[in-house]
């Protein structure tokens, strides 16, 4: 007579415990695997302005309006202090399809449409733009 490694009557208790284990889990799109999200806000748009030639950075004093059907953000870059800022960051944790309009002073406004920021399980995907601003004709 042969011996079953578990006792009579505990198989229910272990499909039970596997199944609250398996659901304690979390699934990923079918995965078994557990998911584990970070607290981090994750800028849907990274915007890289800088100017058009030389590529000088030109974040600061820039003003960056997107806009996804109903919804309108407005992010500007550093006001003083940091004349090598490149990067202003909109659109925090939400998926769309972006215009957007850079705008500064001395600089002919800049904008595009269609932009699209998508999302995983957890954040948006951020989606790099560069921003290449020009000055305008006969400027010195």
């Amino acid at each position: 007579m042969s011996r079953s490694a578990t006792r009579p009557g505990n198989g229910p208790r272990v499909v039970l415990l596997s199944a609250l284990v398996l659901l304690s889990w979390g699934c990923d799109e079918g995965s078994l695997d557990p998911v584990a999200c970070t607290t981090e806000y994750v800028s849907g748009l990274v915007l890289e302005v800088r100017e058009r030639g030389g590529g000088a950075p030109a974040a600061q004093g820039a003003v960056a309006t997107v806009t996804d059907g109903d919804y309108v953000e407005v992010a500007a870059g550093p006001v003083s202090g940091q004349p090598d800022a490149v990067f202003i960051g909109a659109a925090g944790e939400r998926p769309g399809t972006y215009d957007i309009l850079v705008t500064r002073e001395g600089f002919v406004p800049w904008d595009t449409t269609g932009v699209v920021v998508e999302a995983d399980i957890c954040h948006v995907i951020p989606t790099q733009v560069r921003v290449e601003l020009s000055q305008p004709p006969g400027a010195p």
